[in-house]
């Protein structure tokens, strides 16, 4: 690894052109930051995607050809997409951290599976979508108490209600939509309460206004009982609370 002094060692590197195979699949690797016993290095094989810092076309290409070569090594060894492991599930560091940031982790995970040829009932979405599937996703969060604009275009205001119902039902927030989020949004009856409200002296009509649609919740998940609220938050309420009484 040129410009630092760690010593690190992988099992594949991926690019836009080919992949080379460094090390056998049956030797450790040092590469998942979780020491000399640890699971990630001990038991996983490692796959390098290049041009993360750059991003790019030749980094989605990279890694579209890195999902290629995981769905091999899958069907060669007999496992499964639960197999499929990040940097951060072993160290708890933000990796890979292009991936993450720019598609999120179902996005690749659903290309994996694509190259299995296994099918998804629905597309991947992430900021920037449009369609009906968009239609769909912001109906269903609307039935778990959000209050979107069913308009089809995946915007700010869906992309904090799906990190918001992300983070409520246990998933990795990232704001993609993939195939665990939408298994969670069709598996979920009602949104669970706000971690940070169990036990406030309001925690009830929290709920209930919640259930009303008239309040949300940070990107974390948490509501924040006891913080102020700015003149845009208060117009909020407002404008969400004239909407469940009059239907408009």
């Amino acid at each position: 690894m040129l410009g630092n002094g760690a010593q690190t060692s992988y099992h594949y590197a991926v690019d836009d052109k080919e992949a080379v195979h460094a090390i056998p699949d049956n030797r450790n690797a040092w590469h998942a930051g979780d020491g000399g016993g640890g699971t990630g290095n001990r038991k996983y094989i490692s796959i390098e995607i290049c041009y993360s810092k750059s991003g790019g076309s030749r980094f989605e290409i990279a890694m579209k050809n890195a999902a290629w070569l995981t769905a091999k090594l899958l069907k060669d060894y007999g496992w499964n997409i639960s197999n499929v492991k990040k940097h951060q599930d072993f160290s708890g560091k933000y990796c890979p951290h292009r991936i993450l940031d720019d598609y999120g982790w179902d996005y690749f995970l659903n290309l994996v599976r694509t190259e299995m040829g296994e099918s998804c009932e629905e597309p991947i979405l992430k900021k920037g979508s449009t369609g009906e599937a968009v239609k769909r996703l912001q109906a269903r969060l609307n039935e778990l108490g959000f209050d979107l604009a069913v308009d089809g275009s995946f915007g700010p205001n869906t992309l904090s209600a799906v990190k918001e119902f992300q983070s409520r039902a246990g998933l990795e927030v990232d704001g993609s939509v993939g195939p665990l989020t939408w298994a969670a949004l069709k598996e979920v009856k009602t949104m669970a309460k706000f971690p940070d409200t169990d036990g406030h002296w309001a925690e009830k009509e929290i709920d209930e206004l919640f259930e009303m649609g008239i309040v949300h919740g940070d990107s974390d998940g948490n509501f924040r009982p006891d913080d102020s609220i700015t003149r845009a938050e208060a117009a909020t309420l407002v404008r969400n609370a004239v909407r469940y009484v009059t239907g408009k």
